[in-house]
């Protein structure tokens, strides 16, 4: 069976293209602080906007970053990628697991983020730029996005970030967890790299169209 190379019309590009400013605006954005509800006050000027002191080495991240912080705060292996999602501020994290091995030693629980997002441009970016890291020699593994459970009366799509295990035979955590903070350092700047990228070549498409069909408010 041959697959034919789907086509957009102008207003979907156009739409496409408004969706990816918006995502690299919450990108390009640094004054934002991880934790929605945090409460402390800054080391600079004592005020509870400023993000000065925001980062994955806060005492407050753990439980902060988390819905039941009494109960469950965010377990150590998984901390720097919950945060740099959540840092973001494109992305709604909603559970987490850094992983486990069962009494036998064999992985039992995969590392993994569950997160919300309403932008099929993020989603469909940042799948392009996750899969890239294993071939980059950036992770041990390969991971991937897949749709996840969201409640029917959710206003929100839910996704999660997991590896992708098919044909491993005997997965280590201990790499998992290593991922896991590869995938931390390298998505946030990846990220909003690749958005650009898509951004300019949605442009291209435009310009083939109708050189008067591209966007006036074009990204920063």
């Amino acid at each position: 069976m041959r697959i034919f190379k789907s086509t957009s019309s102008q207003t979907i590009l156009q739409q496409q293209q408004q969706e990816l400013i918006d995502v690299i605006d919450c990108l390009s954005d640094d004054t934002n602080r991880s934790c929605q509800h945090c409460s402390q006050v800054c080391s600079c000027s004592k005020s509870m906007d400023c993000n000065c002191d925001c980062s994955e080495s806060c005492p407050h991240i753990s439980t902060g970053l988390s819905s039941e912080e009494n109960t469950f705060p965010i377990e150590s292996h998984v901390l720097p990628l919950v945060y740099a999602l959540n840092k973001m501020n494109i992305f709604k994290t909603c559970w987490s697991c850094e992983g486990h091995n069962d009494a036998n030693g064999k992985l039992n629980k995969l590392p993994q983020v569950w997160f919300y997002s309403n932008s099929m441009m993020l989603i469909r970016v940042m799948g392009d730029s996750i899969s890239l890291l294993k071939s980059k020699n950036i992770t041990h593994y390969n991971w991937q996005l897949v749709s996840s459970y969201a409640a029917r009366d959710s206003e929100m799509n839910a996704f999660s970030l997991k590896p992708d295990l098919n044909f491993i035979a005997t997965p280590e955590l201990a790499y998992l967890q290593q991922d896991l903070l590869k995938i931390a350092q390298y998505l946030p700047k990846r990220l909003e790299q690749d958005c650009r990228s898509y951004y300019q070549d949605i442009s291209s498409l435009l310009s083939a169209h109708s050189p008067q069909s591209i966007m006036t408010n074009a990204i920063r």
